[in-house]
């Protein structure tokens, strides 16, 4: 019974996150509190990865909680309680993860391994910083640790003429296709995440060609369908900007605050239906949506 725990648990705590990245909600409890995710140590990178994916799960479940609650001030002390306990746990598990690493032999694989879970926790943090406050513009302040997701992600790439690459992880290495289909969420929902949210011009473009550039499949998530929603988000933001340099970014009122996927699962070859939604006179104005057909293109 013991084995069949330690191997079913952390697989469904897996779908199940999936499924929350893909705007699903699940109606029962969570069944263990933030700080219960961590133990005293790392003894493997499967174990980081198991702790993450439930700190990433609790999350995602606050995230969704005060998705429409944070706009008509109906943010709680329990919110707030819970959100800073979930920050302070995801930067232990940090700590943890580094302590492992300093205490375990390197190798290419476990380096990869690493800066993926890495990659997952910055994206977590950086949406959990925006969980209780609906001004589109609190994301600014995270422009560093999106430059960081970002820089991360760009050292995992492998060349285009190469063949084969390995970032997933498991208790063994594995070699996978350069295009690929993988059942876990790795890299491309955390760089959605920030070629969406992240309006510095030249970090939201190289998260975009990281994307185009790694032609996988995530779960649900397929990176040249997130590239090309992302790259239209980019020209609704972008579109006043009198430059792209940086030192304007777009305001509060031209940013796009949630786009929705109308296409089901999988990769439509030809596009997707995808709702924009925007707040034209700021947060506390009235909604604007409109649906469009995204293009894709490799």
């Amino acid at each position: 019974m013991t084995g069949i725990r330690e191997r079913l648990m952390p697989f469904f705590n897996r779908l199940e996150l999936l499924c929350q990245l893909y705007g699903l909600r699940p109606e029962y409890n969570y069944g263990l509190g933030p700080w219960e995710t961590l133990p005293d140590a790392f003894h493997s990178i499967v174990e980081a990865r198991d702790s993450i994916v439930h700190l990433m799960n609790i999350s995602i479940r606050l995230i969704h909680s005060t998705k429409f609650r944070r706009y008509s001030n109906e943010i709680t002390l329990d919110d707030i309680v819970q959100h800073n306990e979930v920050v302070s746990c995801l930067a232990t598990w940090r700590i943890l993860l580094d302590d492992f690493l300093t205490t375990t032999p390197p190798s290419s694989h476990l380096t990869e391994a690493a800066t993926i879970l890495e990659i997952q926790r910055i994206a977590t943090l950086t949406w959990l910083n925006r969980a209780l406050t609906p001004e589109e513009c609190a994301a600014d302040a995270d422009i560093p640790l999106y430059e960081q997701a970002v820089r991360l992600a760009e050292s995992l790439q492998i060349p285009a003429h190469h063949s084969q690459t390995t970032l997933s992880i498991s208790t063994a290495k594995s070699t996978l296709p350069a295009s690929t289909f993988l059942f876990d969420m790795e890299i491309v929902s955390p760089l959605y995440l920030v070629a969406i949210k992240c309006r510095d011009p030249s970090i939201r473009r190289r998260a975009i060609a990281v994307l185009r550039h790694t032609v996988r499949r995530e779960g649900l998530w397929d990176s040249v369908k997130a590239a090309a929603i992302a790259e239209r988000v980019m020209q609704i933001e972008e579109i006043d900007l009198p430059t792209l340099d940086g030192s304007v970014l777009p305001a509060e009122g031209a940013r796009v605050a949630n786009c929705h996927i109308d296409s089901g699962p999988g990769l439509n070859p030809s596009g997707h239906k995808v709702t924009f939604f925007t707040m034209p006179e700021g947060v506390r104005g009235k909604w604007r949506t409109w649906d469009e057909w995204v293009e894709l293109r490799c």
